[in-house]
């Protein structure tokens, strides 16, 4: 499957045109292939020529030549006798040539040319045989990406078939559909589509489903990938997987390896102790990183590289790696059939080489992302994620809380350029424990877990970190490199208080980090700011007046932009003037995104995607469900445009394919293939040209007056609460919850105002949909909007605050056409102020002072 091509050459170079019998060797990597293709092309070639084949498995010099002898007593072919030069010859098939000393090879095949056969041989390692071809054979064809938008152009990968195919035959139920193909192309590219390991972790995932595999691939192959692939090894394994080579390997006749003098017995010890530190890496590494961490003598490390590679337990590939220097197209990978040991002290230091090797890389690499070439960066960074995963948690788990603060730092910047992939920032929940962090370091540590649940699109996570980050504050100190985190922190926390502080605090935010040399990561918070000042402007501003604000803001970080030479924030803030001017009405908006495509391309898609996703999932929106659909359409968009620009490289990235998954979780299966391929038809550009449409009806009205506040916030205590339900479809709970899903309470304060369970909470809301023929939280409130008599009463209403105000307006979204229920084209829906620790930290002097 997926090898005409060597298939017709094999055939080809054995057909022979002169008088010797033709010979050739089938080389490649354990789990290429090579045994099950030699047995195609001799069984192709009977059917084909009606001349018959034997399949001999090499052990040994005199069972190899007894199979010569044999072979003219073959019976004879149709067309003439065995070892007829008349005829078509028999085929001898020599599975494992390289196994026989380098002396005994050159000898057999002359002893079968003499008996008049056709040899196919194979090896692991290249032979260096006068007048014998040789036929190397890597992986199949891999995915680059994938899509939920045409499941059958990813069957028709060679790879996926195989493995589809494999998977099919041990559980006929299985089907690669919208949930899983995902899981099946990324197992198919990180496999480098090697037919052995495919078929190998086809068992996996007839038992265990293909995410399993795809999480045990994810983690280095001395983690969960080691017992699945022991667990389901080929039963005729006869080899112990993992073994340096079997005997006999050595080129020389004495065991004494002429590249660094020792002898096997040495060689077959350090070959191991190598292997072993490879198995560190996930997805594989570069030889820097190698020699970084072994910490071997050149010579010496070279040597048991080029020997692991000889006897497969390496293979090589062209895909790139980063490096201290920069990028590099040399990359080597562990096989999955290979299972090294990882255990002991010797191991555990290299992990931690591993990590801190990882955490320079990423300093590194940032700063060019910074600096200097972004593409170099980006490349590199792209190329290490697995790595870079892996040496993060190492250290969180060492609690090496220094250094692991320094490198999740340095990421962010990678996680805002191309989208924060939503598994990262989980990893930091191992600073959430007091203990692994020490009292200097809980002010970092809890900026940075605030910034990583923004950042995940939970902001009502950044007071509790704020609060925290407070008290490891000095009373003493002065500004530091903490102090525009937490005010960046700040604005986003603001934003369920008083919207119309944010703009001003992320400016502050965004001239600090200017003072302090940060221009690019200020480039992006004034691109935030920007956004705040048109979304969020005060009560005195005009709509005009902050939308012109807004232009001007990214103008000017664009021209900022341009001057350093930094595409990443040139192309988002064209990106943002597209979206800004069409929520303003000009004819620009179309240009401008053309400009950013064209500004941000060059770095890449993953650079395209992450600027498109950080203005339609900004934090600053209103957390609706236009997020996740604004999401899918992007996908689709940039899928279809992605494949009409044809690129050159080959390398799998799956830049689009690794926010399928979360997003259609968030969906559901229907809503999510029904945005997606509304995407594909659709233009980016008008895609963001609708968004900038949705910003101007999403512009936040004057601030409501503090009584206006109080008849929102509920009636008397004692009133029958009857509004909403006049027409008596729901039932008095179901009615309260309703109320209180208007007012634009979660669940989980629902659920504490009532003193009920939360589960309870959504069986009600579940419910109300279904009662209501609704299909959102947002048409649930514009119902009891409709159907009281008033505004929708809250919790009973509390004493205000003098420190804070009483009523927190929040401008909701309506939902599209195609679930509007309501007609309107926003629902103003007021948040009750959260009496709780969570928003007690925020001091009233420090929310929107001028700076």
């Amino acid at each position: 499957m997926g090898r005409e091509r060597e298939t017709a050459l094999l055939l080809d170079l054995l057909a022979g045109t002169g008088s010797a019998p033709p010979s050739v060797v089938l080389r490649g990597a354990p789990g290429a292939g090579k045994t099950h293709l030699a047995a195609a092309v001799a069984a192709r070639r009977s059917r084909r020529t009606g001349a018959h084949h034997l399949h001999v498995d090499v052990t040994s010099a005199a069972q190899a030549r007894a199979a010569v002898f044999a072979a003219p007593g073959l019976p004879p072919s149709s067309s003439g006798a065995a070892g007829s030069a008349a005829g078509p010859r028999p085929l001898l098939v020599l599975d494992g040539l390289d196994r026989l000393p380098r002396a005994e090879r050159s000898g057999l095949l002359d002893e079968a040319a003499a008996a008049g056969l056709a040899v196919l041989a194979t090896a692991r390692r290249p032979l260096a045989l006068s007048d014998v071809p040789e036929l190397p054979l890597s992986g199949l064809p891999v995915p680059r990406d994938c899509t939920a938008l045409d499941l059958d152009a990813s069957l028709r990968v060679p790879s996926v078939a195989l493995y589809v195919a494999a998977v099919s035959a041990l559980n006929p139920a299985f089907a690669m559909g919208h949930d899983n193909h995902h899981a099946v192309a990324w197992t198919c590219a990180a496999l480098h589509g090697m037919p052995g390991a495919l078929v190998r972790a086809a068992r996996v995932a007839a038992l265990e489903g293909p995410e399993a595999v795809r999480s045990a691939l994810g983690q280095p192959p001395g983690g969960r990938l080691t017992g699945l692939l022991s667990q389901y090894a080929a039963p005729a394994t006869s080899v112990p997987e993992g073994a340096p080579g079997p005997a006999g390997s050595t080129d020389t006749p004495d065991g004494t390896d002429v590249a660094d003098g020792t002898t096997g017995a040495d060689a077959t010890t350090a070959t191991s102790q190598l292997l072993a530190v490879c198995a560190l890496f996930a997805d594989g590494f570069g030889p820097e990183a190698l020699r970084e961490v072994t910490r071997l003598p050149g010579p010496q490390l070279t040597a048991g590289v080029e020997r692991l590679l000889s006897q497969g337990l390496l293979a090589a590939s062209t895909r790139p790696s980063g490096s201290l220097g920069g990028v590099g197209h040399a990359r080597l990978h562990l096989p999955p059939a290979t299972v090294p040991d990882t255990s002991g002290a010797r191991h555990d230091n290299a992990r931690l080489q591993h990590a801190r090797y990882y955490a320079r890389f990423a300093r590194v690499a940032t700063r060019h992302l910074v600096l200097g070439d972004q593409h170099l960066g980006l490349t590199a960074l792209g190329a290490e994620e697995a790595n870079l995963r892996t040496a993060l948690g190492e250290l969180l788990g060492r609690e090496l809380t220094e250094e692991a603060l320094g490198l999740a730092t340095n990421l962010t910047v990678y996680w805002d350029a191309v989208g924060a992939p939503a598994d990262w920032p989980d990893r930091l929940r191992l600073l959430s424990r007091p203990d692994a962090v020490p009292p200097s370091l809980r002010r970092r540590a809890a900026l940075l877990q605030a910034d990583a649940a923004i950042r995940a699109g939970r902001p009502e996570a950044g007071p509790a970190f704020l609060a925290e980050a407070d008290r490891a504050q000095r009373p003493d100190a002065v500004p530091d490199a903490t102090t525009a985190p937490y005010l960046r922190a700040q604005a986003f926390a603001a934003l369920h208080l008083r919207p119309s502080d944010a703009p001003a605090l992320l400016r502050r935010a965004a001239l600090i980090h200017r003072s302090q040399g940060s221009d690019h990561v200020a480039g992006r918070v004034e691109l935030e700011a920007a956004l705040g000042e048109l979304l969020h402007a005060d009560a005195t501003t005009a709509i005009a007046t902050s939308a012109a604000t807004a232009i001007a803001t990214v103008r000017t970080a664009l021209s900022d932009a341009l001057r350093r030479h930094d595409p990443l924030i040139a192309g988002a803030a064209l990106l943002h003037l597209s979206a800004f001017c069409a929520a303003d009405g000009q004819r620009t908006a179309a240009e401008y995104h053309r400009r950013a495509v064209a500004t941000l391309r060059p770095l890449g898609w993953a650079a395209v995607l992450g600027a498109h996703l950080a203005l339609l999932r900004s934090p600053l929106l209103p957390d609706t469900a236009d997020r996740p659909e604004d999401t899918a359409r992007v996908i689709g968009s940039l899928h279809s445009a992605r494949a009409l620009a044809g690129d050159d490289d080959p390398s799998p990235d799956f830049t689009l394919a690794r926010f399928e998954g979360p997003t259609r979780r968030l969906l559901g299966e229907r809503r999510y293939v029904a945005a997606l391929r509304e995407g594909a038809r659709t233009p980016a550009a008008d895609l963001i040209a609708s968004f900038g449409a949705r910003l101007a009806a999403l512009r936040s009205r004057p601030d409501q007056p503090a009584h206006h506040c109080a008849q929102l916030l509920g009636s008397a205590p004692g009133t029958p609460e009857r509004a909403g339900a006049a027409d008596g479809r729901l039932t008095p709970r179901q009615t309260q919850v309703s109320r209180l899903v208007a007012t634009g309470l979660s669940n989980k304060q629902i659920a504490r105002q009532l003193q009920i369970s939360e589960w309870t909470v959504v069986n009600h809301i579940r419910e109300t949909m279904r009662r209501l023929d609704c299909t959102s939280r947002v048409a649930i409130a514009g119902w009891v909007l409709r159907n009281s008599a008033g505004s929708p009463a809250g919790p009973p209403a509390q004493q205000p605050s003098p420190s804070r105000p009483s009523c927190l307006p929040l401008t909701v979204p309506a939902p599209s056409p195609a679930v509007d229920e309501t007609g309107a084209s926003f629902i103003a829906v007021h948040r009750p102020a959260l009496e709780d620790h969570r928003v007690a930290h925020l001091p009233a002097a420090s929310v929107g002072r001028p700076a």
